[in-house]
């Protein structure tokens, strides 16, 4: 039996956080023993987390910090491997391991392409100027998609023997079983005849909902349908101003963030995705899985490659 120990930020509202603890939860099931690290444990999903797997949470006072706590950890609970993902996580949990004098496989992954007019925090571009160094430390590196496998390695020359593209999984029986669920009351609307569009993702400029919203204005009049946007996010005022700016407030839906999306996905004629990029795209998988179609930019990242 193997102890997998999977290290994140925190369980907030992204579909990044949200794959980790599905893959702790499968690792638990496949009968490993699983040990799951934030610095903070806060966020919707962490409801999701199955209660036998115990969960640790750092505090760090600072980032510096983090590394200490995280390495005096590893020594108390002993893992075969860990997966380190998003923010300074990669980071942390190389050094941490380091500082240890336990054999332990490190694996780090990334989960978004990095172009400079494209933003992401702080934290997730000094783990990609660290990459040349992180992954020669580390036993793998993982890319959620060739498009950041290449970037990683030509961009900031990280150690391409080290470098494995593994894409983001979905558990379609799961899916298929959550989406039968009813509607959100606030929705039922949407149960009957009315027809909406569905675009899914945090309230961020990465999305580019903008862009999805004044091309739904452009032809709102020749549809019977509704744009649907469920998420939150630091660009929530923005983007509703927006909406009120074109006078679609009766047209866009901002329902907020859903633990369980799935019967919107299912109830949709259309799943949008107008990202100016994307790791991966793990809504795109989860809308075809419930059936419902997808058109989505040709962005850098995973799109591309699923579609």
């Amino acid at each position: 039996m193997k102890h997998y120990l999977l290290y994140i930020p925190s369980f907030a509202g992204g579909g990044a956080e949200r794959l980790a603890v599905m893959l702790a939860n499968q690792f638990c099931k496949n009968g490993n023993k699983v040990s799951f690290v934030v610095n903070r444990a806060d966020g919707p999903h962490k409801a999701l987390l199955e209660e036998d797997i115990p969960l640790y949470a750092l505090n760090p006072g600072t980032h510096f910090s983090s590394i200490f706590l995280f390495s005096s950890l590893l020594k108390k609970i002993k893992p075969d491997y860990i997966f380190c993902r998003l923010g300074l996580c990669p980071i942390v949990g190389v050094l941490g391991a380091l500082l240890t004098t336990m054999r332990v496989k490190v694996v780090i992954s990334y989960h978004n392409p990095f172009y400079p007019n494209i933003p992401i925090p702080l934290g997730a571009k000094i783990a990609h100027y660290s990459v040349a160094l992180l992954s020669r430390l580390s036993y793998c590196t993982v890319c959620v998609s060739s498009d950041i496998q290449t970037d990683l390695r030509d961009k900031f020359k990280a150690s391409s023997k080290k470098l494995r593209v593994i894409y983001n999984p979905v558990d379609r029986a799961e899916v298929n079983k959550k989406s039968q669920e009813p509607l959100p009351e606030s929705l039922l609307e949407y149960r009957g005849k009315k027809q909406f569009i569905l675009a899914v993702g945090r309230l961020t400029e990465q999305k580019d909902y903008p862009t999805l919203i004044r091309a739904f204005h452009r032809i709102h009049r020749e549809l019977p349908h509704d744009l649907v946007i469920l998420g939150q996010g630091s660009l929530e005022n923005d983007i509703r101003a927006l909406v009120k700016e074109l006078s679609l407030e009766d047209r866009v839906i901002f329902p907020g963030f859903l633990q369980n999306p799935f019967p919107l996905f299912r109830a949709a004629s259309l799943f949008v995705l107008s990202s100016a990029s994307e790791g991966f795209g793990n809504v795109i998988i989860e809308a075809l899985a419930t059936g419902t179609p997808v058109v989505s930019t040709n962005c850098p990242g995973g799109p591309k490659e699923i579609l």
